[in-house]
């Protein structure tokens, strides 16, 4: 039997979040957009939980569905209304983007900076990963999953640190 739907969603929110902020925070270059992304991600999961639970990776469905409010938010800006001129003089500029490698925890190998750079910084999907790495795409996914899980766990031992 499933735990209940709120004890889930804590335990992932507690898993998830720092590695969601970062991802969000690098794709969104605000902090304050990369809260409100994580929210509405986690809205949405809330509103599917029973689904959810029953996933065979939760966290790849947060990331996955992470990228795509974020990717939606940008088309809806693009095509969104346009701001005043005196609005824009006054509008502060977004902080400097930091390059992924430097958001990305110690301790990884090129290779793997490489792949999540491909991922989440080019937006390659993983066929085009695989082909360029000469494995399947499926052999792909399951890569980057357990790079993911290595990244959350490297980091989770930082904050512990911290």
């Amino acid at each position: 039997m499933m735990e209940e739907p709120e004890s889930f969603l804590a335990d992932l929110y507690r898993r998830e979040y720092s590695v969601l902020f970062r991802v969000a925070y690098r794709l969104t270059g605000s902090q304050e957009e990369a809260q409100d992304m994580i929210q509405q991600t986690f809205l949405l999961a809330l509103s599917q939980v029973e689904q959810l639970s029953q996933h065979p990776n939760p966290s790849g469905w947060l990331m996955v569905t992470l990228n795509h409010l974020i990717q939606n938010e940008r088309r809806r800006m693009r095509h969104g209304a346009e701001l005043p001129l005196t609005e824009l003089l006054h509008t502060p500029a977004h902080a400097p983007e930091l390059p992924l490698r430097d958001l990305l925890p110690p301790g990884l190998s090129p290779e793997e900076q490489q792949l999540l750079i491909w991922r989440y910084e080019q937006q390659l999907d993983p066929s085009e990963i695989a082909r360029r790495l000469g494995i399947s795409p499926g052999a792909c996914r399951v890569r980057l999953c357990r790079l993911l899980q290595k990244c959350r766990n490297r980091i989770n031992a930082l904050e512990k640190i911290f």
